[in-house]
């Protein structure tokens, strides 16, 4: 089979190889790849600035969707022919992915593959940190840190699909226009010198002065801090990232003063320590596409002997969609 690995971090050490097909476990489930996700992260792992890492050559990849053709013996329910979206540490820029069966989750037969494959680690991401960590209600107004990122993007449609007010903070005012398509409430542009004034000001303005019940803060850095100063009393914080590249100090006082709780979110150890909550997080965002709440917007189709043009897209920072690798089909 066909699977695009890095060799060395270097643009030209991620190439296309013929690998032998992958043998399949007892307790593992081999999928005939649809289509793939490809996510900030992935850019991160090609160029060797990922947390962690696994030894030369390997395939980077962490979300897929396809079809199950083999199922180990000790896999569980699972079925040739199945529909499924996954998402594992490593290895899904493939025409073929093994993996664990809590790594792969069941597709709804209204939802096509392709849409599939982007509702899968940035909704999760989202929904899980806003319903599981911050407690969501309707009616909560919720900053959003980096919210034109694909979490980011996927954390401002759930906001609002669950009867939230969103604020998207963005340090680029010409994504504005898909932050409002994405449904945002309010814009907030964080691209000033004084972080924390900027900030103040247009949050008090779009909360009539009563501040934030949620942060999901994807930034870290100076936000952390500035975002703490507008959460409302018995407000919320959770961490998901630290893509300003500093990680904050927790003013305690500020907490204390405001009955302010912080919590973080790490999908990949939510899921080995929940795995059921991940799987019903997984079901309800496939229900809320269905009914139109959710978008799987689709802005660049990729081969993938393309990979290394889909991870230059995505590192510029282009925010009206996902990217994905196909595999098998057209590219556009």
């Amino acid at each position: 089979m066909r699977t695009v690995r890095v060799h060395g971090f270097d643009p030209r050490d991620l190439r296309v190889d013929d690998v032998a097909m992958p043998v399949v476990s007892p307790t593992e489930i081999l999928v005939d790849v649809a289509a793939i996700g490809v996510s900030f992260p992935d850019t991160l792992v090609a160029t060797g600035k990922y947390q962690s890492l696994p030894p030369f050559p390997f395939a980077p990849g962490m979300e897929f969707s396809g079809t199950v053709i083999s199922v180990g013996s000790d896999a569980g329910s699972w079925q040739q022919g199945d529909h499924v979206v996954g998402y594992v540490t490593h290895g899904a820029y493939a025409e073929q992915v093994i993996a664990r069966p809590d790594e792969l989750y069941p597709v709804p037969a209204g939802v096509p593959l392709e849409a599939a494959a982007v509702l899968s680690m940035p909704f999760l991401t989202a929904y899980v940190a806003l319903g599981q960590c911050a407690a969501l209600q309707p009616g909560d107004t919720v900053l959003i840190g980096g919210a034109t990122g694909a979490v980011g993007l996927a954390a401002v449609q759930l906001v609002v699909a669950m009867g939230g007010k969103a604020l998207a903070c963005t340090r680029s005012p010409e994504t504005s226009g898909a932050l409002t398509e994405a449904g945002a409430d309010a814009i907030i542009d964080i691209s000033g010198t004084d972080l924390r004034q900027q900030l103040h000001d247009q949050v008090m303005a779009a909360t009539q002065d009563k501040g934030v019940d949620v942060v999901l803060d994807a930034l870290g850095g100076d936000f952390f801090d500035a975002a703490m100063r507008v959460t409302a009393w018995r407000g919320r914080i959770v961490i998901i990232g630290f893509a300003a590249g500093a990680i904050p100090s927790v003013r305690a006082n500020q907490l204390l003063l405001r009955t302010i709780s912080v919590s973080g979110m790490n999908l990949t150890s939510f899921r080995d320590s929940a795995p059921e909550v991940v799987r019903a997080a997984q079901a309800d965002i496939f229900r809320l596409w269905e009914a139109g709440k959710l978008r799987a917007d689709i802005v660049r189709r990729y081969r993938l002997d393309e990979a290394a043009a889909a991870l230059d897209f995505v590192a510029a920072g282009r925010n009206d969609g996902r990217v994905i690798l196909l595999p098998d089909g057209e590219t556009q």
